[in-house]
């Protein structure tokens, strides 16, 4: 779930170093959203084409002009741990 609330690069580092997901907002240059996360001390970009690490410098030079949100850690009816315990029967048998 994304909130309603949205801000600039700047404020989407500050949460992100903080523990929260925040997702870019799609824009006209970019045609979906892309989701971000702080792991041992470095963020991570994720999208349906690709994941890769960046830098704080790199993703304050190149998301400057986009938009963000929070990401809920509401799971809206989603158990992760049941998914979790479903995909994994395939590695079992």
């Amino acid at each position: 779930m994304v909130y309603d609330e949205y801000f600039d690069v700047n404020s989407a580092v500050d949460y992100l170093f903080q523990g929260y997901i925040v997702v870019s907002l799609a824009t006209k240059k970019e045609q979906i959203s892309s989701f971000f996360v702080v792991k041992n001390n470095e963020i991570f970009y994720l999208n349906s084409k690709f994941s890769s690490p960046i830098s704080k410098e790199d993703f304050l030079k190149e998301f400057a002009d986009y938009k963000f949100s929070l990401v809920s850690d509401e799971q809206d009816g989603v158990d992760l741990k049941k998914d979790e315990e479903y995909y994994s029967w395939g590695r079992k048998l």
